[in-house]
């Protein structure tokens, strides 16, 4: 078990993690960073209060108020879940908003594949883009951000507003690609 209580880094190939405090358990290869903890690597930063993170499996479990902007500027804000990063895919809980664009994707629970670009966002998931004027509200969403298209199911909503007015439609599916 190794510690710092003064400010510290743990590098793994080009992802640095910084924070003022840490321990690390050697035989499990878990390192839990406290206060003003940071990761760096090329393709996004990570800033929060506490995280978990193996250094072998190379999976970062957040459990405290997390934002996450990678090097599209795609951000992400969330209080539980992790981040597979050998793998490129996260599972986000306790209402959690990715923000992409235009677009914003908010729901209770996420999975997300960074490699395919395909979210499954559940529980009262709302899908907004700014640039089209739409809304769509419903209990389950796929999305998918490379071809900027969504399936809703469960009750779905989409707002599409228009100029002073709004028209509201409603189905069992509710498709846009």
């Amino acid at each position: 078990i190794g510690e710092y209580h003064s400010g510290g880094r743990v590098e793994n190939g080009s992802s640095i993690l910084t924070s003022k405090e840490a321990v690390y358990y050697a035989d499990l290869k878990d390192v839990y960073f406290k206060q003003n903890v940071h990761l760096k690597d090329p393709k996004y930063k990570l800033d929060t209060d506490s995280l978990l993170y193996n250094t072998q499996t190379e999976i970062a479990t957040f459990i405290a108020q997390t934002s996450i902007e990678d090097s599209a500027k795609r951000k992400v804000r969330t209080r539980e879940g992790f981040y597979d990063l050998k793998n490129k895919k996260a599972i986000f809980t306790s209402r959690t908003v990715i923000e992409d664009g235009s677009v914003k994707v908010i729901g209770n629970n996420i999975t997300r594949d960074d490699s395919t670009g395909i979210s499954k966002v559940e529980g009262n998931a709302v899908y907004t883009d700014t640039a089209q004027g739409i809304a769509v509200l419903a209990g389950r969403m796929l999305t998918n951000s490379k071809e900027g298209s969504f399936l809703a199911t469960l009750h779905p909503l989409m707002i599409i507003k228009q100029e002073e007015d709004s028209i509201y439609i409603t189905a069992d599916t509710l498709f846009s690609g």
